[in-house]
C-alpha cells in the first residue's frame, strides 16, 4: 500500500497482518502518529455533500465511500452528470434556473428525481449506461484539456432543453472514457487519479472556521454567506469535547488528511473560485455586492501567475487511501 503513513510504522508481525483487519491496523496508525504529534486532531466531519449533476443542487448524506473518482452514496456518484450547450458545460451563473430543480435520491428505483416548477417529473437512472462509440463526444475544458462524455438520451436532453429554453444536452459520464487530474493543477505530488465532471479534482473540503472569518470581514450579520456557495463535498468543524484545533484557513497547511479511521487524502492545491461562489442559493440570484468574492479578493488570492487572477476558498485534495467516511467521523492531518 502507498499510503503515507505507513512507511515511518513499527514492523508488523505476520499473524497481526493475517488477524487484524484493515480498518484496525489503520486506527492503530492514527492513534501511533497522535502519540508522536505527527497528525493532529482538528475537529469532525460535519457535512458530506454529493453532487451528482453538475452545477445543480447536492444531496446531503449521511455515510459514503471515497473512491478514486469522489463520494459514492450507493449507486449516487459525485458529478457524474452535467448539461452541455453548443459543446460546454452550462454555468450556474447564466442558468439560474437549475437551482430550482428540486433533485432526489431514489434508491429503491436506483434513479435520480428530479422535479421542476411546471415541469413532469424525471428520473434518471444511476446504472452505467452502454458505451456506444457513436455517441461519444468531447468538450474542451477549462484547462484546455479534452473530456469526453456520453450523450444519455434524448428525454433528457429534451427536459433540461424545456427548462432552460435553449438546446442542452444531458451528458453522462463513463468509466472507460477516462479523466485524468492535470498535473499542472498541483501544487502537491498528487497520486495520478481519475476525475469525473468535477473542476479539477475528485474531492473538495471545506473549513467552517474560515467561513466565519469570513463573515465577519464582510460584515453582513442578515445575510451571510452559507457553505453551500462553494459546493464543498466534505465540510469540517470544530469539535466540542475533542480537544480539536481547528482554525480559520488551517487547511492551506495541511499535506494530509485523514478522515475516520481509513481514508487518507493529500492537498493538491488550494480550490480557485469563480463567480460561481456569489450565487445567492437561497435567493436564487447572484448577489449585487459580489460577495464572497469581492472581501475574498482583499486577502485570499492565488499565488502563482496564473492563479492571481482567482481567489481562494477550500483545498482540492485527492485519494490516497479509500474506505467509508460519515457525518461526525474525526478529522486529523498532517502539516506541511
Amino acid at each position: 500500500m502507498s499510503v503515507t503513513y505507513f512507511a515511518h510504522l513499527p514492523a508488523v508481525s505476520s499473524s497481526t497482518v493475517l488477524f487484524g483487519s484493515l480498518a484496525a491496523l489503520l486506527t492503530a496508525t492514527f492513534v501511533y502518529y497522535k502519540s508522536r504529534k505527527e497528525i493532529v486532531i482538528i475537529g469532525k466531519v460535519s457535512e458530506l455533500v454529493i453532487y451528482p449533476i453538475k452545477a445543480c443542487p447536492g444531496i446531503p448524506v449521511k455515510w459514503a465511500d471515497c473512491t478514486e473518482c469522489g463520494l459514492r452514496y450507493k449507486n449516487l456518484r459525485d458529478r457524474q452528470f452535467m448539461v452541455m450547450e453548443n459543446g460546454k458545460k452550462i454555468m450556474l451563473t447564466q442558468n439560474l434556473k437549475l437551482l430550482i430543480i428540486a433533485v432526489e435520491y431514489q434508491e429503491r428505483e436506483d434513479c435520480l428525481l428530479l422535479e421542476a416548477p411546471e415541469m413532469e417529473n424525471l428520473r434518471i437512472p444511476l446504472a452505467e449506461p452502454s458505451l456506444d462509440s457513436n455517441n461519444v463526444l468531447q468538450t474542451t475544458w477549462y484547462d484546455s484539456t479534452q473530456i469526453s462524455y456520453i450523450q444519455l438520451g434524448k428525454k433528457y436532453s429534451d427536459w433540461f432543453s424545456l427548462l432552460l429554453n435553449k438546446p442542452v444536452i444531458f451528458a453522462a459520464h463513463h468509466s472507460a472514457l477516462e479523466r485524468r487530474i492535470n498535473p499542472e493543477h498541483n501544487l502537491n505530488p498528487t497520486p495520478d487519479h481519475k476525475v469525473m465532471f468535477a473542476g479539477s479534482h475528485p474531492y473538495l473540503i471545506t473549513n467552517e472556521s474560515t467561513l466565519q472569518d469570513l463573515n465577519k470581514r464582510i460584515n453582513s450579520v442578515s445575510d451571510p454567506v452559507r457553505m453551500n456557495v462553494f459546493r464543498p463535498n466534505i465540510v469540517i468543524s470544530k469539535g466540542t469535547t475533542d480537544g480539536s484545533e481547528l482554525k480559520p484557513y488551517d487547511e492551506d497547511n495541511w499535506k494530509e488528511v485523514c478522515v475516520g479511521p481509513e481514508v487518507v487524502m493529500c492537498n493538491s492545491r488550494p480550490c480557485l473560485r469563480c463567480q460561481l461562489i456569489t450565487v445567492d442559493y437561497e435567493k436564487q440570484q447572484i448577489r449585487p455586492t459580489k460577495e464572497p468574492m469581492t472581501t475574498l479578493f482583499k486577502y485570499r488570492r492565488g499565488t502563482g501567475k496564473k492563479e492571481r487572477n482567482f481567489c481562494v476558498f477550500g483545498i482540492n485534495t485527492a485519494l490516497l487511501h479509500g474506505g467509508k467516511i460519515t457525518v461526525q467521523d474525526h478529522v486529523a492531518v498532517t502539516e506541511m
